[in-house]
């Protein structure tokens, strides 16, 4: 069994079952059923040594607090220490956060096929990215733009922008940019 990272308390059920516990027997009985709840199968071993380890109280307090608490709410079997509610408890959570898991591993498929298959739908088509507006002296045609965009031996330049190329226009107009 795996740890859950919750625990539901039922506030009502628990304080009807210990209210005539002390402060001190309230306080273990919680860690208590906190330890077994993080436990492989909400068991934990019949070991007086290893309980007051992981409940950290010594050796008096244990005896004085911890026996008496396990004696009356704990069943004790084949030297492990459980708490019947809890398990069952433990059950229906275990239960249903695995199916909400499963649930979230489907939607996140689906999700994922979705995605794909929109995403091979866009590949084909490339995002329109508008130019930007030239002055009213910079307009030229197309024509004029693919004669002034001739490079150095007649060829094209394929990537001038448009105000570059309207700017070497207007200096092949000039003389050369001389006045």
């Amino acid at each position: 069994m795996s740890t859950l990272p919750f625990m539901p308390l039922y506030v009502t059920t628990y304080e009807g079952h210990t209210s005539h516990l002390s402060l001190e027997e309230d306080g273990f009985y919680n860690r208590l059923l906190r330890l077994l709840w993080r436990s492989p199968g909400c068991s934990i071993p019949d070991d007086p040594r290893w309980i007051m380890r992981q409940m950290r109280i010594d050796a008096e307090t244990f005896h004085r607090v911890g026996a008496p608490i396990i004696a009356e709410f704990c069943s004790k079997k084949n030297g492990k220490i459980t708490q019947r509610r809890l398990l069952a408890e433990w059950i229906k959570a275990k239960g249903k956060y695995d199916a909400r898991k499963e649930a979230g591993k489907k939607g996140g498929r689906a999700k994922a096929l979705k995605d794909a298959e929109n995403a091979s739908v866009k590949t084909d088509v490339l995002p329109y990215q508008s130019e930007p507006e030239l002055q009213s002296e910079e307009r030229i045609s197309n024509s004029e733009t693919a004669e002034s965009s001739e490079g150095v031996g007649g060829k094209a330049e394929v990537h001038e922008l448009p105000h570059i190329a309207a700017a070497r226009l207007r200096m092949a107009r000039n003389g050369g940019g001389k006045r």
